[in-house]
């Protein structure tokens, strides 16, 4: 059994890069397996896929059987003598992937092959659609390729169609989200809306482990109103978001980092847990130009906005363009996006950092996909004060990288918002205004905030007000009047509501 595709040119070329989604091996079997591993896909082909075992041979192999993986391609054309790659495309000129191969040579090295234009041949798709997000395509004449990437060739995600991606596309959130709205009065949605602002403003705090002055969260739940409503995938865009996340002004700034951050664990006192590393900031400023020149392809695509929102938000996380805010920012951009290519009905939100918080294991491990390899391959040095300082160009490591997991967890937090969050405020509003009405009936004269405060307290104790909680602050109340008040109060919550009637 030997190694093949990207996995052998990474062994043989000593490539420094983060790996492929999946490794190939070819055996002595005459079967072709798959095998999945802790995340890993590992596929082996029989001998009768053996191959021309030289870099072209297992180049032609990676593209043909592994897909299209621009940063390890490019690492490894900067690896071998390029009269190869001419003589390997001089043997079979039209074939589709020795024209991928040449493209992707020329694009990404900038350096021009010794061959002449094709005149002739139809034209090949750098992605085949079939498995990949891509965008529209972009024909150039000289090998006769359409380059379809999502983003442009400076800066892609990779985004593969997966079963899951197909079973949630198909399952049309979006056209779900407006029949469980249709079944409510308009002003009660409003008040749902308000309450998922909120609960959304705290939740992708509380990820941060952090906790919200009232100031601060007013400013971010009104940030979350004005998503889709402007341009913010764009220099002045993005920092004047930072502006309103970071409210001191000595911490505001004008600009990206200056500095190298890292994200991890531990204090100057103890060893850091380091669990992530992004570019350095010297290499900010032309990521971020590439950062938004995919963006604005992307936006302008028909690709899925699920897959948009995640890919732009978590290529803007790992990006880290600034020394805080980032993740705020990072989940707010999920909102934007999903509110401005319109999937995110008018006026609603999905409230995912509840969902990514209550999951943020998971949430953990999909960032780490990327983050775990790329420590492997990134050396550093950190000084007693913590200050640290990557010793390489990095910045080919953020340009392609592959965001099928994030895009799936992105459709796995919508559709629990709707099945979970969404219905279940909904249902509560419901329960709450039947309740508050039955008893402004019943307790004729009680203020407001009181009647609020009975209905939380008894649906917190299984419809029933503790005695302690009566004596401070109901002891003007019979008992006859509490016990009438609780049934009052179960009867409204567990009455049928509008979403209980139908499967949604």
């Amino acid at each position: 059994m030997q190694s093949a595709g990207y996995q052998w040119l990474i062994e043989n070329l000593e490539l420094s890069v983060v790996p492929h989604h999946c490794r190939s091996y070819v055996t002595d079997k005459n079967i072709h397996r798959t095998v999945q591993q802790e995340g890993l896909t590992e596929e082996y082909y029989p001998k009768s896929k053996a191959l021309n075992d030289s870099v072209c041979g297992h180049l032609e192999f990676a593209v043909k059987n592994e897909g299209v993986n621009p940063a390890i391609l490019k690492a490894c054309f900067l690896k071998f003598d390029p009269s190869e790659l001419v003589e390997y495309i001089q043997k079979k000129p039209t074939g589709r992937f020795g024209r991928i191969l040449w493209f992707l040579y020329e694009e990404l090295t900038e350096q021009r092959l010794d061959l002449p234009d094709l005149k002739q041949g139809n034209y090949a798709d750098l992605l085949d659609s079939k498995k990949y997000y891509t965008a529209p395509p972009v024909q150039y004449p000289r090998q006769r390729i359409n380059m379809n990437l999502p983003g442009t060739l400076q800066m892609s995600p990779i985004i593969r169609r997966t079963q899951k991606t197909a079973d949630c596309e198909a399952k049309k959130l979006n056209e779900k989200c407006e029949e469980i709205i249709a079944n409510f009065p308009p002003e009660l949605v409003a008040r749902a809306v308000n309450q998922m602002y909120l609960g959304e403003t705290r939740s992708s705090n509380q990820i941060e482990n952090e906790v919200l002055s009232p100031e601060r969260e007013r400013r971010f739940k009104g940030l979350l109103e004005k998503a889709g409503t402007e341009r913010f995938l764009n220099q002045d865009g993005l920092l004047n978001l930072h502006r309103q996340i970071i409210v001191d002004p000595r911490f505001q700034t004008d600009c990206y980092r200056m500095t190298q951050e890292y994200v991890g664990t531990g204090s100057l006192y103890t060893d850091p847990d380091i669990h992530f590393i992004p570019p350095r900031p010297e290499e900010l400023s032309e990521l971020m130009t590439a950062f938004y020149d995919c963006a604005t392809r992307i936006m302008e695509s028909d690709i899925h906005p699920v897959a948009r929102a995640a890919t732009l938000s978590f290529l803007f996380v790992y990006l880290h363009p600034f020394r805080d805010g980032n993740g705020r920012l990072h989940r707010f951009l999920i909102h934007h996006v999903l509110a401005a290519t319109g999937f995110a009905p008018k006026g609603q939100i999905f409230p995912v950092s509840q969902v990514l918080r209550d999951n943020i294991q998971k949430y953990k491990e999909v960032l780490d996909t990327f983050s775990e390899p790329l420590m492997e391959i990134i050396r550093y040095t950190q000084d007693s004060t913590g200050h640290m300082t990557v010793q390489h160009d990095t910045s080919d490591c953020y340009r392609y990288i592959d965001l099928t997991a994030a895009t799936e967890l992105l459709f796995d937090a919508i559709e629990k918002t709707l099945d979970h969050d969404l219905i279940q405020q909904l249902n509560y509003l419901v329960g709450y205004d039947r309740a508050e009405k039955a008893l402004t009936c019943l307790l004729d004269g009680m203020p407001g905030k009181d009647i609020e405060l009975l209905i939380k307290l008894c649906g917190q104790n299984g419809y029933k007000l503790s005695k302690n909680k009566k004596e401070k602050f109901f002891s003007m109340l019979t008992d006859q009047e509490v016990r009438q008040a609780e049934q009052i109060i179960q009867t409204a919550f567990e009455s049928e509501s509008p979403t209980q009637t139908e499967e949604v």
